[in-house]
């Protein structure tokens, strides 16, 4: 569970950077594109890891 609130708070500031970074240069959609890019980066991440740690 606590890998969960990580990857959550994680991407909520990622998404929170790119929206000021975004609004800052007309680029109303950056936040929404860094906060997917982050999460989608922990899923890869922690199944890669999954199965590491999984002996076939």
């Amino acid at each position: 569970m606590a890998k969960a609130i990580i990857a959550a708070i994680a991407t909520v500031i990622a998404g929170l950077i790119g929206g000021a970074i975004g609004s800052a240069n007309h680029v109303s959609d950056l936040g929404v594109i860094c906060a997917v890019a982050v999460m989608g980066g922990f899923i890869i991440y922690f199944r890669e890891k999954k199965n590491q740690n999984d002996p076939k």
